[in-house]
């Protein structure tokens, strides 16, 4: 279990979209409840290209080569085999979580998460998950090892994850987003969720305005 060393170092790149946002937002959020380590989240912008990148591999290499590392991708990194490659090479570990797919013999020599990229049929398809929804199983497990069970306030973010990416809706999803969308029309709603539906005059948020208001605002960012 790397994380429980509290002399690591946890680097987390995401994507600069609403799924990637959101998916960088819940795993950092997550880890740093628990407390252990230093944890850095990286949100690119766009003119830095998709996915991680080799200038952020260097800084990393070259400030934290002599500590104990793990770099996390959310919502992107399936197809960064030679940027994973220079960090291994490193001795710098590395997980990749993504929804995206790539060519088998393409895959990063790490550890992976990824229903898209399965290396066999299993008895749950996962593949209607948006890169938020990959990194929030991944958080909800390691939340299950620490006797934790604080997912459900972090499904507001990854509604707005799913539907934003137009993920297929499964039971699942539409669990997802209607116990997103309960919390956020609810006293308990997230004060970022609620500044933008206060500075679009959204009293009671629905998918549509998820759709067309809050995800294109938020995809804005990047």
């Amino acid at each position: 279990y790397f994380y429980i060393n509290k002399d690591a170092y946890i680097f987390i790149y995401a994507d600069y979209d609403c799924d990637g946002i959101s998916s960088g937002y819940i795993c950092y959020s997550i880890l740093n409840d628990l407390g252990h380590c230093y944890i850095e989240l990286k949100y690119p912008n766009r003119t830095d290209g998709y996915g991680l990148n080799m200038e952020y591999c260097d800084y990393i290499i070259n400030n934290y080569k002599d500590k104990e590392v793990l770099v996390i991708t959310v919502d992107n990194g399936i197809t960064k085999r030679n940027e994973i490659d220079k960090l291994l090479k490193a001795n710098i570990n590395v997980l990749v979580t993504d929804h995206h797919e790539s060519i088998k013999e393409e895959l990063p020599n790490c550890l992976i998460v990824n229903p898209c990229n399965r290396e066999e049929e299993q008895e749950y398809d996962y593949s209607y998950l948006c890169g938020c929804g990959v990194i929030f199983k991944v958080c909800e497990i390691l939340q299950h090892k620490y006797n934790k069970d604080t997912m459900l306030e972090y499904t507001p973010y990854l509604a707005i994850a799913t539907l934003a990416d137009v993920m297929p809706l499964s039971n699942e999803n539409i669990a997802f987003i209607q116990y997103g969308l309960d919390i956020i029309n609810s006293n308990k709603c997230p004060l970022g969720i609620k500044a933008i539906m206060d500075i679009q005059d959204i009293n009671y948020l629905t998918a549509n305005d998820i759709l067309w208001t809050l995800a294109p605002m938020i995809n804005a960012c990047g």
